[in-house]
């Protein structure tokens, strides 16, 4: 049974992040609980991302299906949460500019769904030539400020709506995490390019 775990806890994750996108998608921007409620979901599905990984390791019971699934949910949680965002104009920045808040929102999507897109592509190159790919510390700092910036956008709609320190806040978040992004995109097809050299360099 103990096998089982992390797999489990990988598909209540993606089960959990449906939930989370039904409620986004339907919220009024009023409704200050119902944020709170986003965010507890956003909490447990983070932590379930660490703990899945974590006690696979811990238990050495990693799965071909463990090492497929892993990254998919993480996608569709990190994408899903920020297009999301932007669709539904979350959060709510009134002390910036309207434009100002579109660019950072849709901004930070895009360059999360141009770097999964492009790191799935290397990962596989990766994986066929028989390159080690695993997370990267910069891959690890992307993941752990994404969610730290997702968790503050629902804990900003539901307690600091209107504050302008909290929006100039989440502003300062938004284009650190898409700097942050980027570039572990960046780093991850230097580390294919390295691979791929040394691989092809005499000894």
């Amino acid at each position: 049974m103990k096998k089982h775990i992390p797999n489990i806890l990988t598909i209540s994750r993606i089960a959990l992040t449906f939930v989370l996108f039904a409620i986004l998608l339907t919220i009024d921007s009023s409704n200050g609980s119902l944020y709170f409620w986003c965010f507890v979901f956003f909490a447990v599905i983070s932590a379930t991302d660490f703990l899945d990984g974590f006690l696979a390791r811990r238990w050495k019971v990693e799965s071909r299906f463990g090492r497929v699934a892993d990254p998919f949910a993480d996608k569709i949680f990190i994408a899903g949460c920020f297009l999301i965002f932007a669709f539904e104009q979350i959060p709510v920045m009134e002390n910036l500019p309207a434009a100002a808040g579109e660019v950072i929102r849709w901004g930070l999507a895009a360059v999360i769904l141009l770097r999964e897109s492009a790191v799935t592509i290397v990962r596989q190159i990766a994986e066929k030539k028989g390159f080690d790919f695993s997370a990267s510390q910069f891959g690890k700092v992307k993941m752990f400020s994404q969610c730290v910036l997702g968790a503050y956008v629902l804990v900003h709609s539901a307690f600091f709506a209107g504050s302008a320190v909290s929006d100039w806040l989440l502003a300062a978040g938004f284009i650190f995490t898409a700097v942050a992004t980027a570039g572990s995109g960046i780093e991850a097809a230097i580390r294919l390019y390295k691979a791929y050299k040394n691989q092809h360099t005499p000894a």
